[in-house]
């Protein structure tokens, strides 16, 4: 199944180059390394030795939490995750635990709040839109954001937002363990 969607996307990415310009994708469809940004590029975009094995600080409890169940429970009971607008509920992920693609976006809007689930505003009906057109379904990925809680009006995630929700994100995406991740 893994070289399925790695062709899938692959072949998605090769067409989307002959539209938009040129851009560098993996020699071979096992080919497992990370995409670089820009071409010309010789450095992955991440490395396994960059992060450390441990966080520190508010989240030094994270290295024991061994599945996604416990540590959705976790960011339930983490205020720090919590933007400056009150009242908001947890956006934590949704999608296949073992999937080899996952959507990362910055941060939950009002629908996604109020359902508790990532694109599912209009943002995730385009999304979903997108993804059948390469021939995936929504169960078939995983999706997150950066932020676990809705930011008010809208805005962009603020610097000290982002840097207290990483270690989540980074904590799912070890969990998950996709072969591409996607920002969107």
């Amino acid at each position: 199944m893994a070289d399925n969607t790695l062709k899938k996307v692959s072949d998605w990415l090769k067409f989307q180059e002959e539209v938009y310009g040129s851009f560098r994708l993996p020699q071979a469809a096992d080919d497992t390394s990370a995409l670089t940004a820009a071409e010309g590029l010789n450095e992955p975009l991440a490395d396994e030795d960059t992060h450390s094995s441990a966080p520190l600080g508010p989240h030094a409890g994270l290295s024991a939490i061994s599945d996604l169940a416990e540590l959705k429970k976790y960011c339930l009971q983490a205020d720090i995750l919590k933007t400056d607008l009150e009242g908001t509920n947890l956006v934590f992920g949704v999608g296949n635990a073992g999937a080899d693609l996952m959507l990362i976006g910055e941060a939950p809007g009002e629908q996604e709040d109020r359902q508790g689930e990532p694109f599912v505003g209009k943002a995730g009906q385009l999304l979903n839109k997108i993804l059948k057109a390469i021939n995936f379904e929504r169960d078939q990925v995983y999706i997150a954001n950066i932020l676990k809680h809705r930011p008010p009006n809208n805005r962009d995630p603020q610097p000290e937002e982002r840097e207290k929700s990483l270690p989540i994100l980074e904590k799912q995406i070890d969990l998950i363990n996709p072969k591409l991740i996607l920002c969107l």
